[in-house]
């Protein structure tokens, strides 16, 4: 999976938010609020990752386990699911 162009995340306050620009911006007119760890997840997305790739990826920046880690992807890709993030 990988996220799509037309979204831009920025820090405001304590928080990350990504809203959508341009023509995404007719389909999702909203914001998604995350937190640090939601942030780098959507970094990672830059490149086409599996689900398996991004747990690593926490495993490796956090230092959590994998159970842990997978659970914390699973939770970020339901949270993002509806908004168009991600590519097809």
């Amino acid at each position: 999976m990988k996220r799509k162009d037309g979204f831009v995340m920025r820090k405001v306050g304590e928080r990350w938010v990504v809203v959508a620009v341009g023509e995404e911006s007719k389909h999702f007119n909203g914001m998604v609020r995350m937190n640090d760890s939601g942030a780098f997840l959507y970094r990672q997305l830059e490149q086409e990752k599996t689900k398996e790739e991004l747990a690593l990826a926490m495993v490796q920046e956090y230092g959590i386990d994998e159970t842990t880690a997978a659970k914390g992807v699973d939770k970020f890709l339901e949270a993002i699911a509806d908004t168009g993030i991600l590519e097809d």
